[in-house]
């Protein structure tokens, strides 16, 4: 199962919401959709997520989500889908990850990247 954690303050965030879990769903990506509304909530959010243990955790925002999911993941077994949707997405465009839509459809492919 896939845990999509969703930073409502990311650039465009509100306007993105509805559009990411539509596109989500017409790809058949399944999976519980989390709003972090502090980034305090983002570590207490990935652990229950690991104990859980959820395939895929999914940083729907910018560098800030993404960072905090990976220092509480980067020593697990785990996979980690990003979607770019901050004003600053650094991490996801090395990753060629340039648009929201293709962080979805990555997440389709299953493409791994192992670095």
């Amino acid at each position: 199962m896939n845990l999509y954690i969703f930073n409502p303050q990311a650039k465009n965030a509100r306007k993105l919401k509805g559009k990411i879990k539509t596109y989500l769903a017409h790809l058949n990506l399944e999976g519980e959709f989390v709003e972090a509304k502090k980034k305090e909530d983002v570590t207490g959010i990935v652990k229950e997520a690991l104990e859980r243990k959820v395939d895929t955790i999914v940083a729907i925002g910018g560098d800030g989500i993404v960072n905090r999911v990976i220092q509480v993941i980067a020593e697990q077994d785990i996979n980690l889908g990003v979607i770019p949707i901050g004003s600053t997405n650094f991490l996801a465009n090395f990753l060629k990850i340039n648009s929201w839509r293709k962080g979805c459809e990555i997440l389709v492919k299953k493409e791994i990247l192992n670095l």
